[in-house]
Order: C-alpha cells, then sequence, then structure tokens
C-alpha cells in the first residue's frame, strides 16, 4: 500500500501516476504524491512500533526488580498457529501465487460462472 519500490504496489502507483499525467491530471498527480508520502510515513511508523522499540521498560527500582509486560486492551491472550490456521494460510497464498502468475485459468472461470448465472 505505501508502494516501496521492490514490490507491486510500487509499480501499480507508477503507472497510474504515468497514465495521470500524460492524460494531464498534473494537480491529482501532485496530491497522489504528496498522500502517498504521508501514508508511508504512518505505514513505518507502525513497523517501527512492531520490530524496533523495546517492548518493556525495566522499573529502575533496583538490580533485581523484574521488568513489568506490556499488556494490551481487550487481548487477554495470544493465540498460536494450528494446523487449521496454517492450512488456511498456505491455500490463500498458494490461490494468490496462482492468479499472480496465470491470471487467465480464474478470470475465464469466472466469466463461465457469471454466464451461466445470468444468462440460464
Amino acid at each position: 500500500m505505501a508502494g516501496i519500490p521492490p514490490l507491486v504496489g510500487f509499480f501499480a502507483k507508477a503507472q497510474v501516476l504515468y497514465s495521470a499525467t500524460q492524460n494531464g491530471y498534473y494537480f491529482i498527480s501532485i496530491v497522489a504524491i504528496i498522500v502517498s508520502v504521508i501514508s508511508a510515513y504512518y505505514y513505518l511508523q507502525i513497523i517501527k512500533v512492531m520490530h524496533f522499540d523495546s517492548q518493556a521498560q525495566p522499573s529502575g527500582k533496583g538490580q533485581g526488580a523484574e521488568v513489568e509486560q506490556p499488556t494490551m486492551v481487550g487481548i487477554t491472550q495470544l493465540d498460536t498457529v494450528n494446523n487449521t490456521h496454517s492450512f488456511i494460510i498456505s491455500t490463500l497464498t498458494l490461490s494468490l501465487l496462482l492468479f499472480m502468475l496465470k491470471p487467465s485459468i480464474i478470470l475465464n472461470s469466472i466469466h463461465l460462472i457469471a454466464l451461466n448465472i445470468f444468462y440460464s
């Protein structure tokens, strides 16, 4: 979503902005670039908090003081990924890869289903 250069979102955003500037929509292109920069800032803040900020600060009550564990509002227990979750994740990932590598299979199937539904 942020349009980071090696990822697909960057190339999609670049194509949209290129098409907009080629058709004379310069103001919308400038607004889209500014909004992209602002959104990238917020996306990177989330990644910074998740990976780089410390999770617990020492209380400083002496040498043997225990560190308080952070608590999250509304979350009582962290769930682990079980076999059902991993199966669903892998199935969705493989279907996305199939759609990215060979989209004609899915698009033709959906087209035939739509024709069957609306013209039967």
